[in-house]
């Protein structure tokens, strides 16, 4: 367009930042439901969530294990055990211990073992004998700090399974020996999460003592703990391996940080979002995913990079079926193959969600504040224009704004400059498919929000984001 600078975005790869100002090429201050590492560097949506579980499930999913014998297993914080045999989830087992908050498949010298830990008790069944209806599990053993312990997670580490019980670990070896105390952790140590790298297993505390949250390093074989770091920050909530050492997620205002092995640094944060339950991380789709509460913009998060050129990227890339961004807790997440189970609780209602292959989610990017290079000169953003892929009938694309000169009000719909061209439709001209708006953007600086609402499997695809401003004059 004559007669207007223009500034164009036409990379979408750096996700999401803290900062609205500043960031890694391609960050934006928000992006949900959108897929921005695949295929192209576009905007388009994302699969949604469905809920898989249908009226089965009545309490939170704290723990899911894909089991060998290609069932999926989900463990409630009621003590409710469901299975899913095919594409149907079952009521197999309710625990009157109650809650169950730890559980993997272990094999020893006697079979394949489903094993789960209620607040005191740690239990077992043969994998091949849990079909149909469950008779009794056996108890293995009961913990020595039991409901004390808060989480009872549990991982197969070092030929073993090692199971958190507060400032204990809890340990079930491949004779079938349980030990119930076989580490003694710093005093106030509240395990919450476990994972394992070579001969070495790493446990995130949640210390009531010294309010912190500690990472503490064993070998299984020591009597007492090798090592211990701490995370500067209160609990170490989750932890999965990422990159080359391990993500976790600290504290309650959704603090990520990065252990290399040696020590541990600030990450990024997740904006508007709490904590992560321990059982809610997973690698999915060569990416970390981790589920996030007590925020405005909860979900199930993406973070990682799928080429080496790329930033390190964090986006919203699940929101649960219900629908809901905040009021809601994610308990657990398990990547099995394509599917990705996500555990939910909105009030009173339950659920297990899984991926919707036939269904796209509604797709939000929200762009950096932009300046224009002249932080101190008001400018008038008067048009922008969408370079898209031919758009599927059926889909949309909104356009909002906010601009300084409004001291950053309520979101503005933007018009589209032709009125007779409908939200949805794309018209050609000589570059090609495009929507263009109309703005009126007045101020120092200005931000846009776009929402891509899909048909079915079918998504708008935006190519790029032209911006066309004139300067006003300023200091």
């Amino acid at each position: 367009m004559d007669g207007y600078d223009t500034l164009t975005i036409n990379d979408f790869r750096g996700g999401i930042v803290e900062e609205g100002r500043r960031g890694p090429r391609g960050a934006s201050k928000f992006i949900q439901g959108l897929d921005i590492r695949t295929g192209e560097n576009t905007l388009k949506c994302q699969q949604a969530l469905k809920k898989d579980s249908g009226t089965v499930v009545t309490d939170l999913v704290l723990v899911f294990v894909v089991g060998s014998d290609g069932k999926t297993y989900a463990f409630g914080d009621t003590g409710k055990i469901y299975r899913k045999t095919g594409s149907t989830w079952a009521l197999v087992y309710t625990d009157a211990d109650g809650l169950i908050s730890g559980a993997c498949e272990f094999k020893s010298t006697t079979g394949v073992w489903l094993m789960y830990a209620t607040r005191t008790k740690f239990k077992k069944i043969l994998l091949s004998t849990a079909t149909g209806t469950w008779s009794t599990p056996t108890t293995v053993g009961t913990f020595s700090n039991g409901i004390a312990g808060d989480f009872h997670t549990m991982r197969e580490a070092i030929g073993t399974v090692i199971i958190n019980d507060g400032d204990t670990l809890a340990l079930y070896d491949f004779e079938d020996a349980f030990n119930n105390a076989a580490l003694r952790m710093p005093t106030g140590t509240k395990g919450r999460t476990i994972n394992d790298r070579k001969n070495y297993v790493y446990i995130g505390d949640k210390n009531q003592v010294l309010k912190k949250g500690l990472l503490i390093e064993w070998d299984r074989l020591s009597p007492s703990w090798l090592d211990k770091e701490d995370a500067k920050g209160f609990g170490i909530n989750a932890m999965e391996w990422f990159e080359q050492g391990a993500l976790m997620q600290v504290g309650d205002k959704g603090q990520l940080k990065y252990f290399n092995l040696a020590s541990i640094t600030p990450f990024k944060r997740i904006p508007q979002t709490g904590t992560a339950y321990p059982m809610a991380t997973t690698t999915h789709n060569e990416l970390m995913h981790i589920g996030m509460n007590g925020g405005t913009r909860d979900g199930v998060y993406a973070i990682g990079r799928l080429d080496n050129n790329d930033p390190i990227s964090i986006s919203l890339e699940y929101v649960p079926s219900h629908g809901k961004t905040t009021g809601c807790i994610i308990g657990a997440i398990e990547s099995g193959g394509d599917d990705l189970y996500v555990g939910w609780k909105d009030g009173s209602t339950y659920g297990i969600d899984n991926i919707d292959p036939a269904n796209k989610a509604v797709g939000i990017y929200e762009s950096m504040r932009m300046n224009m290079s002249r932080a101190q000169v008001d400018k008038l953003v008067e048009f922008v224009k969408l370079n898209i892929k031919d758009m599927p009938t059926g889909c949309t694309v909104k356009l909002e704004w906010k601009a300084s000169g409004d001291g950053y009000l309520l979101w503005k719909s933007a018009e589209l400059a032709d009125g007779s061209l409908a939200t949805g439709a794309s018209e050609e001209d000589d570059d090609g498919s495009k929507i263009l708006f109309k703005l009126g953007a007045q101020g120092e600086e200005y931000e846009f929000r776009l929402t891509l609402t899909p048909s079915g499997n079918n998504t708008p695809e935006i190519l790029t984001i032209n911006n066309y401003f004139n300067f006003l004059g300023g200091v």
